[in-house]
């Protein structure tokens, strides 16, 4: 987690956060639910100062529910804000449900890539959650992932050239997963597999880890709920 960062004192810190694994759900006549919530981030900088109406909400939701027997319902969404605004609120959520049904599967996958410009930044709150529900199914299956990236270069248009295709292209990648014959096991792997290497490659982009100050380093951070 990024914690409140005070007297112009920046790290860079890079937090993975996975927790649960895949299970069938598969309780004839009962109802179960779980849910999973990352770690938050919150960024706070002391030598910028908040912009009078300068502050922006992002939220980013997906929702997958199946309730005819046999069949998958499968959901990704995908927002990458590019933001100036100096106070920052992002909300990401993962929601998959299987109702009434049997052998019926749901799918839900939210990434949202959150980039904006670290030296007008003041304050960043950011919050990653995926929930799955099952309620009178048999032999049902649910997976809801969550992922969430926090991407702060000193100004946006430094890198975001460089970045935006390539979340896009990360986005093509789980969108794509749908059309497979893939088990949610292996979707769940692979899907947090594209993640960590887009992570990989946005690092090495702008040169993370080099020995610049780390005030010209940009805030990195990877936030990622599973549940079942």
């Amino acid at each position: 987690m990024l914690p409140a960062i005070r007297d112009g004192v920046r790290r860079l810190r890079w937090v993975v956060a996975v927790l649960a694994a895949i299970a069938p759900l598969a309780f004839p006549g009962a109802a179960s639910a779980n849910s999973a919530n990352a770690e938050s981030v919150t960024y706070i900088s002391t030598t910028v100062a908040p912009v009078s109406g300068s502050d922006a909400e992002y939220d980013n939701q997906a929702t997958a529910t199946q309730t005819s027997n046999g069949l998958t319902a499968f959901s990704v969404t995908f927002k990458t804000p590019l933001s100036s605004a100096s106070v920052i609120t992002a909300d990401n959520n993962a929601n998959a449900s299987v109702n009434n049904c049997q052998n019926c599967t749901a799918v839900a996958i939210s990434l949202e890539a959150v980039v904006a410009a670290k030296g007008q930044l003041a304050e960043l709150t950011a919050h990653d959650v995926a929930n799955a529900a099952s309620t009178n199914c048999t032999n049902c299956n649910t997976l809801a992932e969550a992922f969430q990236i926090v991407y702060a270069p000193v100004s946006t248009s430094q890198v975001s050239w460089m970045v935006i295709p390539d979340l896009g292209r990360l986005e093509k990648e789980l969108q794509g997963l749908e059309s497979t014959r893939l088990s949610l096991a292996q979707i769940q792997g692979q899907s947090t597999a594209d993640v960590a290497a887009m992570v990989t490659e946005m690092q090495d982009a702008v040169g993370v880890g080099s020995p610049e100050p780390t005030s010209l380093q940009p805030l990195f951070d990877l936030l990622s709920a599973f549940h079942d």
